[in-house]
């Protein structure tokens, strides 16, 4: 290491190799120093340019034989006339391991530089709040700031007062910063500590004033002429410099808060009542914290209600101890005595009293009663200083307005709990709430009328109290419209008193206008009176077949938004709308036509110019039809959809001919397909299309092979269509499959022939993604409420309703179509959602569940989209693919594959081997990570499908699941596969039981009855083999000869012989002609062996 010149402070200058000069700092971890040139700050070189000036270093040199036995050098401060001495401020350093100040050694000058720097560290602080404070006043623009920064500073150096403020002072900034860790200081500063910490924390409210004078305004005398504003504190000793976010009154609470919670803290370990059990409840938070508080609260609440009460009571989450304390700080001040109530009654006090201050309802009602509080307050003179409002208007009538908070809030509750179309995440507590809607002070409902009306029409009040709350392409300036217009639900209720029909309210351009028209007792029809406020304008915009075809539908569009037809009219009447007239000529005739409209007025301009450039391209009927071929003009939640996403695709529409796009339109089917369609688009050239010879694109299947025989150098053109379709799943490797068309027995898949030997037979289920009882009340309407049911038609609808469950009954009676609309029974769901899709009713997104056949491409590529480690091309993928034992199910959501299984056929190490120890595994529930919110769907997706399916018991891998199965309980993994898997995530010691649903008879325990003809005598003759002694066995040919002679004897009304089958398999048959019909009691019945231990008769 080279020579180095000191610089103090631990900075040395060194030279390299080079012979460059670095400025290097030494400290405890990094002894031989560190290059630390770009650490080096202004207020470093200040101290060090201070230190230069003032300080001088002496060193000792010896005079002919005498010796010293002082130190070897010393540092003389100029400004002093002396040597720096061992007890100087700056020259000792506090030790954090020893909580105390080092020894100080006179040789090294370190610390004090160090101290120096601090200080000029203050100052600059100093400077910078009190210029950001005073920039803050002038209201200077940002691009002037420089100029009136100079102009401050230069005011501060004219001042010797204000130089010397800002030399000795300290920032509130900082102060406020560092006061949480004072707290204790203060009490010691002012003597509020004792041997007694009961007493000391009993008499602070008493003595408190004392801390009244740790910030106060200066006196005359003490401002020294300074033109700075500043406070003076007894505590800090030095003037305070006033910046942004400090207040005087509002700093001294804290402190006394601070003090407070410190004294409270203290007595709780002091009082035997409370220091065993006080530890679990203290907050741990920083006071920054939303869920802080402090712990004296803590100890006042356990003094209140006593130690052993209060564990019953307080939880055990810091976060709710917190919304327990906000609620004891109001019921406090309304006076309640909690020590009198039961441990129950309190804890619901204390949630509800801190609800209606988190939703700022409490708020709400001081705001209301301001005057009253004014006017109690002016009476009460000089005592209501220092007073709570609660306490001004006095404790009964603070107690009548807390019982009116919980009522409103408790309305609200049951309001937003009807809200149409309310997602499952949506959180009441989430929520802005206009309190003024739920406020019953100027009209007064008793709440069982209230529980009535909600009972009957809640979803129309929750519409029209929410209206507002989802608004699309038509912008926010409906905001204020629509709150004026929002009637609250006193209003509401008055005119559903009237009896009277309320679908106008979904025409009405002012909803508060027409309740009071309709509790006033106005005559005119319903539709008039709807639309009597209407502007011309909006009136001569729209046709009278639209005003009419919406207040037919009005109950259905007044639950998705009270306000769509007249913000469509206001579209149509503006000048971006009144350009769209060539598209609304033709006469509205259906719902979903005019549902076509709304939702096209209600996109941006960018859609709209997007539809304008498709429609001129493609043809506008083309358009209209491709978009309403997937219910493209509501979303999942009932309102107009946005269709940004959905028309993605059109400014590239160019790269297809138009008669090419037109087709592919045309073929598109789902929402998954589109998506398809806008990724793929982009992708494709004309110029490169090595197919064009071949003509031109017909479909989105056609599009993707060109786009893939563009990007890759492999010939996809001999490749059958289902295999070319899942070339498009996420990260499809094609380097894979051109592997596997190489494999032997590649062919012998695609061609189906290892599905002779699949363990599991194909099958498909349909799900809803909306409930079906409500789709049901849709559907039908109510004859009764006068609601016209969205079905294509609604009578004929209840009719195929009522065929479908002839014959069932629920309990004693026979099942009506009305007992559809509180339960639908399992085995009937598909049924449901095949009429409802003819009806064309809105189910919501469909959910599709499969077993797949060994041979279809579609569950090779499952794992690609859930995001596992199993995509086409794994070595795990390929085993599943061509492995004897296993196959695959998916679960698709909108057509799309979001969750997946791998099927195993596998049986119980315990048992043998034979189809009596069958068992079902799957090796774990994979779910693609942007669907994992729909795990309570597809929880009772595979509960349902596997309970239908199989009647063999159903295991799931517990190995990287994303799913536990519902009910499912972990027992002892005894369960194989047949032949040997490559890998498997049912192999750990554990595994789930899928448990069945009762009352569900799975498809593979089903009997079903056939008549035999000649082409079954090869399976009479296997089934004699195993009912009749070797011997006694008539032959396959004598069969075959028995049964053509009988059918040949046929008689119309009279059954042949015939095979009975449970699932899949031959249970059993009758050889004799017997009639079908129910009464017959008798059967001559012989059993196969195998199912003789099942007895299904």
């Amino acid at each position: 290491m080279n020579t180095s010149d000191c610089w103090g402070g631990g900075y040395f200058i060194r030279q390299d190799e080079q012979g460059r000069k670095t400025v290097y700092k030494t400290d405890e971890f990094y002894p031989d120093g560190y290059d630390a040139s770009h650490e080096i700050k202004m207020t470093d070189l200040l101290a060090l340019a201070w230190a230069k000036e003032n300080i001088r270093a002496d060193m000792w040199r010896p005079m002919g034989n005498k010796t010293s036995n002082g130190p070897a050098h010393r540092y003389f401060l100029r400004s002093k006339g002396r040597y720096l001495g061992a007890n100087d401020f700056g020259m000792r350093q506090w030790n954090d391991e020893e909580k105390r100040f080092a020894e100080a050694d006179v040789t090294k000058i370190g610390p004090f530089i160090s101290t120096i720097r601090q200080q000029f560290i203050r100052i600059t602080d100093n400077l910078t709040c009190y210029s950001l404070f005073r920039k803050s006043l002038t209201g200077a623009e940002p691009k002037s700031f420089v100029k009136v920064e100079a102009q401050i500073l230069g005011d501060l150096m004219s001042s010797q007062p204000d130089r010397m403020l800002m030399s000795k002072g300290i920032s509130s900034s900082k102060v406020l910063r560092q006061l949480h860790f004072k707290y204790e200081a203060i009490a010691k500063r002012y003597r509020l500590l004792s041997g007694d910490p009961v007493a000391d924390y009993q008499q602070f409210e008493r003595i408190s004033k004392k801390l009244e004078s740790v910030f106060r305004v200066p006196t005359n005398a003490e401002r020294k002429g300074s033109h700075v504003e500043f406070v003076f504190s007894e505590f800090y000793q030095r003037p305070i410099i006033m910046t942004s976010g400090f207040g005087i009154r509002e700093s001294l609470n804290d402190v006394k808060r601070g003090v407070k919670d410190i004294l409270g803290y203290r007595a709780s370990q002091a009082d035997p009542q409370t220091r065993d059990i006080i530890d679990p409840y203290y907050s741990r938070r920083g006071q920054e914290s939303p869920y802080y508080y402090p712990n004296s609260d803590i100890y006042d609440f356990l003094k209140e209600i006593g130690s052993e009460r209060a564990k019953e009571i307080l939880a055990t989450d810091d976060r709710e101890i917190y919304r327990q304390l906000k609620g004891w700080s109001l019921l406090r001040k309304l006076g309640y005595d909690l020590s009198r109530m039961e441990s129950d009654r309190i804890r619901k006090q204390l949630n509800e009293a801190h609800k209606i201050q988190e939703q700022w309802l409490w708020t709400y009602l001081k705001e209301r009663e301001q005057s009253r509080i004014e006017g109690a307050a002016k009476r009460l003179g000089a005592r209501a200083e220092g007073m709570d409002w609660e306490e001004i208007l006095g404790i009964r009538t603070a107690r009548n307005l807390f019982l009116e908070a919980k009522r409103m809030y408790w309305l609200a509750r049951q309001v937003f709990a009807k809200v149409p179309g309310r997602r499952e995440q949506d959180r009441f507590y989430t929520r802005s709430v206009d309190w003024d809607r739920y406020d019953f002070s100027e009209v007064d409902v008793p709440l069982e009328k209230l529980d009535t009306y909600l009972g009957t029409h809640g979803h129309l009040i929750a519409a029209l109290m929410y209206a507002g709350e989802e608004l699309s392409g038509y912008g926010t300036d409906w905001r204020e419209q629509e709150k004026k217009s929002t009637p609250p639900i006193g209003l509401i209720i008055q005119a559903l008193e009237q009896g009277q029909d309320l679908r106008g309210v979904a025409l009405a351009y002012d909803k508060q206008r027409y309740l009071r028209d309709i509790v006033d007792g106005h005559k005119a029809d319903d539709l008039t009176l709807g639309i009597a406020d209407w502007p011309k304008e909006l009136l001569s915009a729209v046709s009278r077949d639209e005003v009419e075809t919406y207040y037919e539908y009005a109950d259905d569009y007044v639950m998705r938004d009270p306000n769509g037809l007249v913000k469509y009219a206001s579209w149509r009447a503006s000048e971006e709308g009144v350009g769209w007239s060539e598209i609304f000529t033709s006469k509205v005739e259906t719902k979903a036509e005019l549902d076509f409209r709304l939702c096209l007025a209600s996109q941006t301009p960018e859609v709209h110019g997007w539809y304008k450039a498709a429609a001129e391209y493609v043809g506008d009927r083309d358009i209209q039809s491709y978009l309403l071929r997937f219910n493209a003009t509501r979303g999942t939640d009932g309102h107009l959809a946005n269709w940004h996403d959905v028309l993605f695709w059109v400014p590239n529409i160019r790269r297809l001919e138009s008669g090419e796009a037109k087709s592919i339109l045309n073929s598109i089917q789902t929402m998954n397909d589109n998506q398809e369609f806008i990724t793929f688009l982009p992708r494709f050239s004309i110029d490169r299309d090595r197919f064009r010879e071949q003509g031109s694109i017909q479909s989105l299947r056609e599009l993707k092979k060109r786009v893939f025989a563009i990007e890759s150098n492999i010939d996809l053109s001999g490749l059958p269509p289902e295999i070319l379709e899942i070339t498009s799943a996420p990260g499809f490797n094609l380097t894979e499959l051109e592997n596997l068309r190489h494999r032997a027995d590649f062919l012998d898949l695609v061609e189906g022939k290892l599905d002779k030997k699949q363990p599991f037979k194909p099958h498909t289920r349909v799900f809803a993604g909306r409930p079906l009882t409500d789709a049901l009340k849709e559907g039908l309407g109510s004859f009764k409420q006068k609601i016209r049911g969205t079905a294509k038609d609604p009578k004929g609808f209840f009719h195929e309703l009522r065929q479908l469950i002839k014959g069932r009954t629920v309990g004693e009676k026979q099942m009506g179509v009305t007992d559809l609309l509180q339960s639908v029974p399992i085995d009937l769901e598909e049924d449901i959602i095949r009429l409802l899709q003819q009806q064309k009713v809105d189910i919501g997104s469909t959910v599709e569940a499969q077993v797949h056949a060994k041979s279809d491409p579609e569950g090779w590529v499952c794992g690609n989209y859930t995001d596992c480690c199993m995509p086409f091309g794994d070595f795990k993928n390929t085993d599943y693919m061509f492995n004897p034992s296993t196959q695959y199910f998916t679960v698709k959501y909108n057509g799309r594959i979001i969750a997946q299984s791998v099927v195993i056929d596998g049986y119980d190490e315990r048992g043998s081997m034979d189809k009596d120890n069958q068992v079902v595994i799957l090796d774990n529930i994979e779910v693609a990570n942007n669907y994992k919110n729909l795990s309570p769907l597809l929880a009772r997706v595979y509960q349902t499908f596997w309970a239908e399916y199989t009647g063999r018991p159903v295991k799931v891998g517990t190995g990287y699941s994303d799913l536990i199965p519902p009910g499912g309980k972990l027992e002892k993994n005894y369960y194989r596969p047949r032949t040997s898997v490559a890998y498997s995530d049912a192999t750990g010691a554990q595994i789930y039981d899928l448990p069945k649903i009762r009352g569900v008879e799975s498809l593979d325990e089903v009997v079903t009855f056939a008549n035999l003809t000649e082409r079954d005598a090869e399976l009479i003759a296997k089934l004699e083999a195993t009912i009749y002694p070797e011997g006694m066995t008539q032959g396959k040919a004598h069969i075959a000869d028995i049964l053509h002679k009988q059918r040949e004897l046929d008689v119309p009304g009279a059954a042949s012989s015939f095979v009975v089958r449970q699932g899949d398999e031959a249970a059993g048959y009758s050889p004799l002609k017997t009639k079908l019909p129910i009464s017959v009691t008798l059967i001559p019945w012989f059993e196969s062996n195998s199912q003789r231990k099942k007895r299904i008769f």
